[in-house]
């Protein structure tokens, strides 16, 4: 039993004795069961309130520029996609620019071949 605890026993024993278990019972239920020291107090709260209100605007302000940092890159995202289409459309032409070439070669060399 810790030494606040023992004090505490003590004034509900002197309290029995004195007022009866019921009223000392009713009366150790208004006193705290802590050391005066582990309560908070209103002020306490308040600073606490505004410590973390503070803490909150930041941490917004904070997830607020995160999220104009994502959407330019999302941007630039998009458009490196446009880019990479545009590269695909240019090398399926080419590569259709060749498959052509290369059937016209094959069949010059058929026709070449029959003469």
């Amino acid at each position: 039993m810790t030494t606040a605890e023992s004090r505490r026993h003590d004034l509900y024993t002197g309290l029995t004795e004195f007022l009866g278990p019921d009223r000392a019972d009713t009366l150790m239920t208004y006193l705290p069961s802590r050391e005066s020291t582990d309560l908070a107090t209103k002020a306490d709260l308040t600073a606490l309130e505004l410590t973390l209100g503070v803490r909150i605007d930041r941490i917004d302000g904070r997830l607020d520029n995160m999220d104009r940092h994502l959407v330019g890159m999302n941007q630039r995202l998009e458009s490196v996609d446009q880019r990479f289409e545009a590269v695909n459309q240019r090398l399926d032409r080419i590569v259709l620019t060749l498959a052509a070439g290369l059937v016209a070669i094959v069949a010059t060399l058929i026709a070449q071949s029959f003469v």
